[in-house]
């Protein structure tokens, strides 16, 4: 068994097709790493090493938007760039209304206000 960082390699594709999951649902600002961040810091954040890959590969396909925004929430209060923070959480807040409604941001006309 390995550690998170050392499947890294072996799961790029997978996290690339839940890259394009996430845009596909309106999040396009959504990075690879971010996503890896999640689940390294998250998801897997008690059991980092001795991980087995078919393990990675579930919760990788399994990671939902909203576990993604509850981590960045968090992440937040932490974070030294608070305001960066809330705009990012915000956007994504927006994408997930969007996307609860049945529409875009681009069906809708632009930004709601």
């Amino acid at each position: 068994m390995k550690s998170a960082a050392e499947w890294r390699p072996e799961v790029e594709d997978v996290l690339d097709s839940k890259l394009e999951e996430f845009r596909m649902l309106g999040y396009p600002k959504v990075t690879k790493e971010a996503l890896w961040e999640c689940l390294c810091n998250h998801v897997w954040k008690n059991s980092q090493e001795g991980l087995k890959l078919h393990r990675i590969v579930a919760d990788i396909f399994f990671l939902q938007p909203g576990t993604y925004m509850n981590y960045m929430a968090r992440n937040a209060y932490r974070d030294n760039d608070l305001l960066a923070s809330i705009q990012a959480i915000a956007e994504f807040g927006k994408k997930a209304d969007s996307v609860e409604n049945g529409t875009t941001q681009e069906e809708s006309g632009g930004n709601k206000q």
